[in-house]
């Protein structure tokens, strides 16, 4: 229930279609409909209205969640690759972006304290049909710390 998780990755053209990006941390949560999840991620939901520079820095405790919009500064979608890092313990979650910190959570109501699986995106959300143009979340390497 605490660690650093780091991967450098890369993106390339953003697609149109709603296609979720990025790494995250998860779990379903005790209850069978997955509300009281958990969960800390960075990434984004590609059919939204954020610029090509910003993703969403998210944390979860048993459904309870904020998501911060952070503005990184560089187009993600170049194809060149980044280093991002997830870390959290009891009393913090971080987003570090190219070795800067990027933003912070310290609210303990959205700091998940139950075990979580380590996923590694991206994933088509949409009614199912098939990517129109080709899109690649590349992971070149991941550094897993406890």
């Amino acid at each position: 229930t605490a660690g650093r998780f780091t991967v450098r990755f890369s993106l390339n053209r953003r697609p149109v279609q709603k296609v979720w990006w990025g790494v995250a941390l998860w779990d379903d949560g005790p209850e069978p409909d997955y509300a009281a999840f958990n969960e800390i991620n960075f990434g984004y939901t590609t059919d939204q209205s954020y610029e090509d520079t910003e993703l969403r820095f998210e944390s979860a405790r048993r459904g309870v969640f904020v998501s911060e919009r952070v503005n990184l500064g560089v187009d993600l979608y170049d194809g060149n690759f980044h280093e991002a890092t997830l870390e959290y313990d009891a009393v913090h979650v971080a987003f570090y972006f190219d070795g800067e910190l990027a933003e912070v959570i310290t609210n303990p109501e959205v700091i998940p304290e139950d075990p979580m699986d380590f996923i590694l995106g991206p994933r088509l959300v949409t009614d199912g049909a098939p990517l129109s143009e080709p899109f690649e979340e590349r992971i070149d390497w991941v550094l897993l710390e406890w």
